[in-house]
């Protein structure tokens, strides 16, 4: 679920919004609240950048820790095997389809893993996302 609320303090870094009022960028959190996913295009639009509009699926993708190095892998509605995959930190995510889609932001080692996930709903090819 989206929310313009203040995120994790450890997931501030680089942002500059004042104290108390509305993020500017809409943001989910992941399960464990080890990951963030910042929208800069306010929604996910299936179908391939740029969108109707001009604008880009933009998702600044963090993981707690900072790791330097992870991935995200995209689920479809309704399946188990990945079909998007992109790296951590700022990426263009463009989804097949719509539906609401499972992230999985994957980190660390074998021995160590981290892994988080995030659901993000994708309107159909062709619609116009809500503005800010």
């Amino acid at each position: 679920m989206l929310t313009d609320a203040e995120p994790p303090l450890w997931a501030q870094g680089g942002w500059n919004v004042e104290k108390g009022g509305p993020w500017t960028v809409p943001w989910a959190l992941g399960t464990g609240g080890d990951a963030v996913a910042y929208l800069f295009a306010t929604q996910l639009v299936a179908g391939s950048s740029p969108r109707i509009d001009g604008t880009n699926n933009k998702v600044l993708w963090v993981a707690k820790g900072d790791p330097s190095n992870f991935v995200v892998e995209g689920l479809p509605p309704g399946r188990s095997q990945t079909v998007v995959s992109v790296n951590g930190g700022p990426s263009i995510v463009d989804v097949p389809m719509a539906g609401c889609w499972t992230f999985r932001l994957l980190w660390g080692s074998p021995s160590q893993p981290g892994i988080s996930t995030i659901s993000l709903a994708a309107l159909p090819a062709g619609t116009l996302p809500p503005s800010h």
